[in-house]
């Protein structure tokens, strides 16, 4: 999670929620992240990043 993307969605989500700390950041860019059934999760890590789903959560 050290692209630059995910620190925007973090920036995003932080904006929203001020008082999360980091844990709670990073579990909830976890919990929207998605991988679709037909990939191996081994190559992709949390999944896709869903930015709108965790500013809305």
């Amino acid at each position: 999670m050290a692209a630059p993307q995910v620190a925007g969605a973090t920036a995003l989500v932080k904006s929203v929620n001020p008082s999360y700390n980091a844990n709670q950041l990073k579990s909830t860019l976890k919990r929207v992240a998605s991988v679709p059934d037909e990939y191996n999760k081994k190559y992709y890590g949390s999944g896709y990043l869903d930015t709108y789903s965790a500013v809305v959560e």
